[in-house]
């Protein structure tokens, strides 16, 4: 395979599942911000602060708008051009990639996305989006759904499907490690926390929404909701599609798929990483401190992520 297309393909997917990541966030920052009826300004003040902690974007958010508040972190989320983690920039950098290789995608996957571009650039066009922001969310999550749908059922599972599978796990892991490590520093994951208020429990609800998780956990644990055990879910349970150790098993499979004479040591990263999740528990974790082990976990998934373009996305 060129390795242009497999670039193409990678990255497709990783702005893809960005564009997910971002929809799902800003989803359960709508719901926290709706169920405090918008009025509570301090509130919504810490809620747009973790938004932008989750992706790193506070200090690009504060050299353009010099408040905190609903109306501007919807605007720089959603339709910002500059802002990497965008809605607008992460559909269109998607659509990009998918059009240099559209011979390479089957008819239904690019005309997905392409559809998906283009509609979401009409609604864009109006200020009725900002009025309907949540039916918007939905939409989007729905094709975005669609997209996975399609590249499920209609693509071979070669080179191509690998290098997709590769960039969506990849950015997946990055996303929830940002989101639980959020959380972390909030100072709301702690062992055998319980929820003391019923904002708690509606703000911890999104959270498990945000990841397509809240079912999966009212499945696993017949307790009530307790922050550790979502970091449990969402950390090394095989059974959360979303986890961080479904993520890497699915990044150990498909980089084991494409390995090639240049591949060892970043395998090598991965498998470790692979194991230390595996083999791991909260108790582990919480006595290691879960910001640190977060972090390590980033620093990780970024080493992963450059020795992944240095091995197969370049020449040199």
């Amino acid at each position: 395979m060129l390795i242009s297309t497999a670039d193409h393909l990678f990255w497709m997917s990783r702005y893809l599942e960005r564009a997910e990541n971002t929809v799902r966030i800003l989803s359960a920052y709508l719901n926290a911000y709706l169920l405090n009826g918008g009025g509570n300004e301090q509130k919504t003040i810490h809620d747009v602060r973790a938004v932008l902690q989750v992706f790193g974007l506070e200090s690009d958010y504060l050299s353009i708008y010099s408040v905190l508040n609903h109306h501007y972190i919807t605007l720089f989320m959603v339709k910002n051009v500059d802002n990497v983690s965008s809605i607008f920039y992460t559909l269109y950098q998607a659509r990009e990639n998918a059009r240099a290789i559209r011979s390479t995608l089957t008819a239904d996957l690019w005309e997905a996305i392409n559809f998906t571009w283009l509609e979401f650039q009409h609604k864009m066009q109006h200020n009725q989006w900002y009025l309907e922001v949540g039916e918007l969310f939905e939409w989007l999550r729905n094709r975005i759904y669609l997209i996975h749908g399609i590249t499920s059922n209609t693509f071979p599972r070669d080179e191509s499907y690998a290098f997709m599978a590769v960039g969506t796990a990849l950015e997946r892991a990055d996303n929830i490690a940002r989101l639980l490590d959020t959380k972390c520093l909030e100072g709301m994951i702690s062992n055998n926390q319980s929820l003391d208020t019923s904002t708690d429990f509606y703000r911890w609800s999104a959270i498990l929404h945000s990841v397509s998780a809240y079912e999966i956990y009212r499945k696993t644990y017949p307790s009530t909701i307790i922050p550790v055990l979502i970091a449990e879910l969402i950390m090394i349970r095989t059974t959360m599609p979303r986890s961080l150790l479904s993520s890497v098993n699915t990044l150990c499979q498909y980089l084991q798929c494409l390995a090639n004479n240049r591949s060892d040591a970043t395998l090598r990263k991965v498998n470790l990483l692979q194991a230390q999740l595996s083999f791991t528990t909260m108790e582990i974790v919480l006595q290691q401190d879960l910001h640190v082990y977060l972090t390590e976990f980033l620093s990780q998934i970024r080493d992963i992520a450059q020795g992944i373009n240095r091995d197969f996305l370049t020449n040199t």
